[in-house]
């Protein structure tokens, strides 16, 4: 199994699942089993590893086969025992050398050349940042990227309490994340899909485990309730609850600006509402869970006032949505929302725009691209305008095996990429809407993408419709599927994610992208995109891979 070390080497955590695996393509992704690499030399002594003190590499593996200056030296904190796990024990001195370098690889990453409060201030009205990587450096150094800490930081206000809602956490690194923002008192709601750690009394945290009780269901959400003592934070993005996703993975996230009390003690879902009916969504999200955790998080909404808010909250939650409540969830929301919303002179023609999915999961489709991507699915991404009978104008970003072989990681970064061959074999007709993962732009073509994100783009690449962060990847199960004659829309997992439309954030009836010339925003990828090289496949989890990747290795599928 993959493993996460826990702080100080005092557990090691293993988890069967990395992220929500939609569908029938569901499994357990493990990480790359590798072979080969440089080998020590005659007199046993190993090889020095190329990025010397910086390594940010965590595979015992990799430190097997170099060495590293910082590998007998290294101040390796208290001394504490081991937790043993189902593989048995792991050595203390390799959990206290891996939590170095994540401790390393966190004071590498906080090194702004502008306080993120300033840097927060500057991104709106849009609220957009992608995460810095630490193994991409040329990303330290973008104000539009942020660490995960940052969320937490002080400068933003006085923390009175937080809910964190994700799929997968890792319940060391969060509380370390915590103790470094110096909140680790203050108390915090954690809403998860899977936990890993031991969890012991934390006097302040109250853990709560959704259970969905559909086959493939997930509870996939990834956001945070930040109540300040100046207001409320809601902050949406894509990243599970782990050191190498926060870390290394490309994440995207939305931050919205602090919403403040409601005056004279008012509360009320119609009371301080957004042009976009954010509050009323949320509050019903929430409400969803049908949890009295997340209940004291509906009232908190109440009191606050989000009318200054410019974004569209569209979500997912499981169940069978008939009749006009399925309006409110899934893809039929985003198109409801589009149809209202988007420029009223959008046509479509042999010129039209098209749509754009990038996403880090794929489920399985049908038979053919007109059965559920575009009768459903594309069709909602262009607010219905499109004929469901037509194929859909659509491109999907998701990275080929080049791509991960080349990454910052090699072959390990494809760890967050579970799409499988068994499913990948079932819809071959996708692949000729596949495009590769580039990013030069935003210079990180080296850091695999566990955001996902969709738009409408102008066959010029200057403009777009829309643009939309979210925790759904493509599949029936984040998305939902019709029923009953289209009367019933099935969903299968907790999704969330934010719209934004030109004309809630700018005014406008479009959004500049950079080949404009005066671009407004940027997307995570570049354009035009880019079709798959002749013969090269997609990332396929459960292949192996002979080529040796950017640290010599190969990729062996665990058994």
């Amino acid at each position: 199994m993959m493993k996460i070390r826990g702080r100080g080497g005092k557990s090691d955590v293993s988890f069967s699942s990395y992220d929500s695996r939609p569908g029938p393509s569901h499994r357990s992704p493990r990480g790359p089993q590798r072979q080969g690499g440089r080998q020590a030399g005659p007199s046993g002594a190993k090889p020095p590893c190329r990025y010397g003190s910086s390594c940010y590499r965590k595979n015992p593996q990799h430190h097997l086969e170099f060495s590293h200056p910082t590998e007998d030296d290294e101040d390796d904190g208290d001394d504490e025992d081991d937790d043993e796990d189902e593989k048995g024990r792991e050595s203390k001195k390799r959990g206290r050398k891996e939590e170095t370098q994540t401790r390393k690889k966190r004071r590498t990453l906080q090194r702004p050349s502008k306080p993120f409060v300033d840097r927060l201030a500057d991104s709106q009205p849009f609220g957009l940042f992608l995460n810095k990587c630490y193994s991409v450096k040329e990303t330290h150094d973008d104000s539009s990227c942020l660490v995960f800490n940052d969320l937490l930081s002080p400068h933003l206000g006085t923390l009175v309490e937080s809910a964190q809602l994700t799929f997968l956490v890792d319940l060391n690194f969060l509380m370390e994340v915590y103790e470094s923002a110096n909140v680790a008192d203050k108390p915090l709601l954690v809403v998860y899909g899977e936990i890993h750690g031991t969890i012991k009394n934390y006097r302040n945290v109250t853990f709560y485990k959704v259970n969905v009780p559909y086959r493939y269901g997930r509870h996939h959400t990834k956001a945070m309730l930040l109540l300040y003592e100046t207001g409320l934070r809601i902050v949406i993005h894509t990243s599970n609850l782990l050191s190498n996703d926060c870390f290394e993975k490309t994440q995207g996230y939305w931050v919205s600006p602090v919403f403040r009390r409601l005056e004279n003690g008012e509360a009320g879902v119609s009371k301080g509402e957004s042009p976009t009916g954010f509050k009323k969504d949320l509050v019903e999200y929430l409400e969803a869970y049908q949890s009295t955790h997340l209940q004291h998080w509906v009232d908190l909404v109440e009191m606050h006032d989000f009318s200054e808010c410019r974004a569209v909250l569209v979500a997912s939650v499981p169940g069978y949505h008939k009749k006009e409540m399925k309006d409110g969830w899934g893809h039929i929301k985003l198109q409801r929302t589009l149809s209202e919303h988007l420029d009223p002179s959008l046509e479509y023609s042999d010129d039209d725009p098209y749509s754009i999915v990038q996403c880090s999961s794929i489920g399985s489709l049908g038979k053919d691209a007109k059965e559920w991507l575009g009768k459903e699915l594309h069709h909602s991404l262009s607010g219905g305008y499109t004929d469901t009978d037509a194929n859909p104008k659509i491109c999907v970003v998701y990275p080929s095996e080049e791509d991960v072989r080349n990454s910052s990681e090699g072959w390990d970064g494809g760890s967050c990429l579970p799409y499988r061959s068994d499913v990948d074999n079932k819809q071959r007709w996708l692949r000729r809407y596949m495009r590769c993962w580039r990013s030069e732009g935003r210079q990180r073509t080296g850091s695999m993408p566990h955001i996902k994100t969709y738009t409408l783009v102008t066959p010029d690449h200057k403009h777009a419709y829309y643009f939309m962060v979210t925790s759904a990847n493509l599949s029936k199960s984040a998305w939902g599927v019709l029923q009953k004659k289209g009367d019933q829309l099935f969903i299968r997992a907790f999704e969330l994610g934010v719209l934004l439309l030109p004309k809630f954030v700018t005014g406008g009836t479009k959004f500049r992208l950079p080949l404009s010339g005066d671009p407004e925003f940027s997307l995570p990828y570049d354009l035009p995109l880019i079709p798959y090289p002749m013969n090269v496949l997609p990332w396929l989890s459960d292949l192996k891979k002979r080529k040796r990747d950017a640290m010599g290795n190969t990729y062996e599928v665990p058994d």
